[in-house]
Order: C-alpha cells, then structure tokens, then sequence
C-alpha cells in the first residue's frame, strides 16, 4: 500500500491483480491482507467479506474496460468536424477496439460476465456499468447523427447496443488463434459499421 493510498483501495488494487493474474480462484484471503498490510477487520470493514471484495474487483475490472471506451469515443467525436474526419475516427477507434493489444481488456470483461452469472449483486452492478456505457456512447453517436456524419433514421442506442455484442464477440476468434481468421473478421466487421453509420 502507497502512502496515498486509502486501505479500500489497496485491497481493492490488490484484488483486481489477482484476478487478472490468476483468475478468481487465485484470490487467497491470508495473501491480500499481507500484501496491503492490514488485518481482516479492514477487510470486513470496507467490504463486508471476501466476497464482496471479490464483487467490488470485478465490477472495478468490468467499468474499466467499458467506459474508458465510451468516454474516448464521446471526446473524439465532439471534436470532429467534417463527415469525412468522422468517418476516419470510426476506422481508426475500430482499428484500436479490435487490436490484438486490447485481447485482455476483453477477455477480463467475458470474465466478469461468467462469474457474474449466479451472483445477483454482481450482475445487477455490471448491468447498471453496461447500460451507462451504452448510454455514453450513445450520446456520442447522437452528436455525429445531429452533425449530419450518420444516417438520419438510424436507431442509434440500438446501434450501440449490436455493435457492442459484435465486439464482444471477437473473444470467440482470439480463443481460435487464426490471424488471418482474425483480420478476415476486422474487414467484416468495419464494412458492416460502414453500412449501418453511412448506408
């Protein structure tokens, strides 16, 4: 634990490394306190039990991964200005969503989903994260429609919506380790946003 760091946090921290290391089952309760430093009543203090630190690690984990996205692409399209230039943005931030770099972004956000399921709290968190995110992105694809850069009539938060299950769906390739399969699917993909955002 750094000197600016809450004891909330620091378990916090510590859980979300762990997870992301070695999965849920790595989470040894003996090893996290020793890590931050603290005795179990900080635990039980901040989030009940391990439980519900594990549930606050995965929320943490699932938040992350989706709103950095949907408050980058509302940023980047309020400063857009021409069709054109909007076209360009939704290229290259398909180009950055479906990168080999962002592979554990993504696998770590199937990974909240499974261990949300059988887990009513979790799950009622990470619906409340993804339908925010949806409404984020959303409000950016408003933004380009009111600007005249989409298709009038197109419905955009169910835009948003199929083209998040559509991403999502790139774990199913990278668990198949096919390049080719997975830059065959890319080009799929850019033209099916083409078709839909511009016709």
């Amino acid at each position: 634990m750094t000197t600016t760091e809450s004891t909330k946090d620091a378990l916090l921290r510590v859980a979300i490394e762990t997870i992301n290391e070695g999965g849920e089952l790595a989470i040894r309760l003996d090893s996290i306190l020793a890590e931050v430093g603290v005795s179990p009543s900080s635990l039980y203090h901040h989030y009940g039990n391990l439980n519900g630190l594990i549930e606050a690690a995965h929320v943490e984990r699932f938040q992350r991964a989706i709103f950095s996205n949907a408050i980058e692409l509302k940023r980047r399209i309020e400063e857009t200005e021409s069709r054109e230039g909007f076209v360009a943005l939704i290229d290259s931030m398909m180009d950055m969503f479906f990168s080999s770099i962002r592979v554990i972004s993504r696998q770590h956000r199937v990974n909240v989903l499974g261990n949300a399921f059988g887990r009513p709290a979790l799950l009622d968190a990470v619906s409340e994260a993804q339908k925010n995110s949806l409404i984020i992105a959303t409000e950016a694809i408003n933004i380009a429609q009111s600007r005249g850069f989409v298709n009038e009539d197109l419905d955009v938060a169910a835009f948003i919506a199929w083209f998040d299950g559509m991403a999502w769906g790139r774990v199913l390739i990278e668990i198949t380790p096919d390049e080719d399969l997975g830059a065959k699917w890319n080009e799929i993909a850019k033209r099916a946003v083409h078709s839909v955002l511009f016709g």
